[in-house]
């Protein structure tokens, strides 16, 4: 967001809420000079660092719900970001990337080079979802499981979920995307990006909010075990980040931020054999490159 974007919607929301919404505005101006400030030495654990055949990112998804909804026991990594632009940048400069097969349902593998991987397949091209505005997790899946059979030495597979938007069962919580856009001057309150809506105040409903995210790594969750059922070898689950809900004053993700809640994630490892009941991945789908549109929905800018 620009200073100009910013200032536009603090005028706007100062101008519905009044003296009671100064706080917010400067928290958010806060952390978001913060997060424009680079963090050096860079810290946190490369995945390439460990040992693992297939790895599995759950984009966004904080450690203390993975242990509630999927493993109590599960371990952690500080992760090397806490966002997924930040994570991409500090974990693939690793040379082990030349080796490994990326399927992605990430649209900010756009900013980097192809030739980085040794296969990628970037199927938010292919197989976005237009109607949910996401990237479902069953085409990463797929892939990711024909990829491992060709015999990649590593291959990682990067799910959007449980990141917003969600598409498990409860998918009533309304809100445009997890980032911080600008808000139009006749804009109604909920144009507000989901995140902002509690920072500001104008939503209360985080009980709601905390079920439909965790809908939407049960619902993710099941394609993991569809992967754990069709390749042989030790299998990583982990995110590329956290997201915050108020600890510290802090909604959603940004980049640079130390924030345990963004930068600690869930670490699991699995030791797997291939049922072989799983199908190969489909071809030939329609290629589109609407990053901007796709980024913009999903919450960035």
């Amino acid at each position: 967001m620009s200073l100009q974007d910013f200032v536009e919607k603090s005028r706007h929301q100062y101008k519905r809420q009044g003296l009671s919404v100064l706080p917010a505005i400067t928290s958010d101006f806060v952390f978001s000079a913060m997060s424009r400030v680079p963090v050096l030495p860079r810290l946190g654990t490369n995945i390439f660092d460990r040992d693992w055949d297939v790895l599995l990112i759950l984009d966004a998804c904080r450690l203390d719900q993975f242990r509630r909804v999927v493993d109590e026991e599960a371990d952690s990594i500080w992760s090397v970001g806490s966002s997924s632009n930040e994570w991409m940048d500090h974990t693939f400069s690793h040379p082990a990337t030349q080796e490994t097969a990326y399927v992605t349902g990430n649209p900010f593998t756009n900013e980097h080079d192809s030739d980085q991987f040794a296969a990628l397949d970037e199927l938010w091209k292919t197989h976005w979802d237009d109607e949910n505005d996401t990237m479902p997790p069953e085409p990463i899946s797929r892939h990711v499981i024909s990829r491992h059979r060709e015999g990649y030495e590593r291959v990682v597979g990067h799910y959007m979920q449980p990141h917003y938007p969600f598409i498990g069962k409860n998918t009533e919580v309304t809100g445009r995307g997890m980032g911080w856009e600008m808000v139009n001057e006749d804009a109604d309150t909920d144009n507000l990006a989901l995140w902002d809506q509690f920072l500001y105040g104008v939503r209360n409903d985080i009980d709601e909010v905390w079920d439909a995210y965790d809908d939407n790594l049960r619902y993710v969750w099941s394609e993991v075990e569809r992967v754990t059922s069709n390749v042989s070898g030790t299998v990583i689950v982990t995110a590329d980040h956290g997201n915050a809900l108020g600890e510290f004053g802090m909604w959603g993700h940004k980049p640079g931020m130390p924030h345990p809640k963004m930068r600690r994630v869930p670490w699991v490892k699995f030791e797997c054999e291939d049922s072989g009941d799983e199908v190969e991945a489909e071809t030939g789908a329609e290629v589109t490159d609407n990053v901007n549109e796709r980024l913009e929905v999903l919450g960035y800018k």
